[in-house]
């Protein structure tokens, strides 16, 4: 199986047994943040994945793709100043009281 897969069914049971227990899943992953190099944990927003594809204007067979690790915070800290709307952050964290 890749990593990814992996990652994505043990982050799946983490949830699904979160949801059961109603305990919040703290857990560390095993992987690191692309920006700050530190471990991520099952917490909302996180963990969270950023995906490059290549050649997105190309047939896809000429496209490539790759995905890194991050902290959603850590990758809002680094969207340039003039990119005020990161909803997909907001969302997340407006669904889930504190």
């Amino acid at each position: 199986m890749n990593e990814r897969l992996t990652f994505m069914i043990k982050f799946f049971l983490q949830i699904m047994w979160s949801k059961l227990t109603g305990n919040p899943v703290r857990e560390e992953l095993g992987f690191v943040c692309c920006f700050c190099n530190q471990s991520l944990t099952s917490l909302d927003p996180d963990p969270s994945d950023i995906t490059i594809i290549a050649n997105i204007d190309k047939p896809k067979e000429q496209q490539a793709d790759q995905f890194f690790w991050c902290h959603a915070q850590c990758l809002k800290n680094k969207l340039h100043k003039n990119i005020v709307e990161f909803y997909v952050l907001d969302d997340v964290t407006k669904q889930k009281p504190r």
